[in-house]
């Protein structure tokens, strides 16, 4: 979502990924940093044309997420950047990220290579 709406420009310039930015952390030297990354991180979350960049990103959100699971996480949300936060909380957060690693362990834990006629090499080699 993020790199799609990079590529998505307001009419002053700045792409349309600075409503679901994540907030920069730590000192940040503005000099190193690319113009559009800029545009992104300087550009205001408040007023007129946030509230309508939000609103056009949240239709975005709700359309790619029309009949999956993720959709009942930001159901009656209406701003798009808190939307996209209860979605990166969900998974991207601490319980998802054990359940991946728990599945991973298991996954090489079970893999065992007999012999090609069965399961080829480059598969085990992939599930590892």
């Amino acid at each position: 979502m993020y790199i799609y709406l990079n590529s998505v420009t307001r009419k002053c310039g700045a792409p349309l990924a600075y409503v679901i930015r994540k907030d920069l952390v730590g000192d940040v030297e503005w000099e190193s940093l690319d113009q559009k990354v800029q545009q992104i991180h300087t550009a205001s979350l408040e007023g007129f044309k946030f509230n309508n960049d939000s609103e056009r990103v949240l239709t975005l959100l709700k359309e790619l997420c029309l009949d999956t699971e993720a959709e009942t996480w930001f159901r009656n949300i209406k701003c798009s950047r808190k939307a996209m936060q209860a979605l990166q909380v969900h998974y991207d957060g601490p319980d998802e990220s054990k359940k991946r690693m728990e599945e991973a362990r298991a996954k090489i834990t079970n893999t065992f290579y007999k012999h090609e006629g069965t399961f080829t090499f480059e598969k085990f080699v992939t599930n590892l």
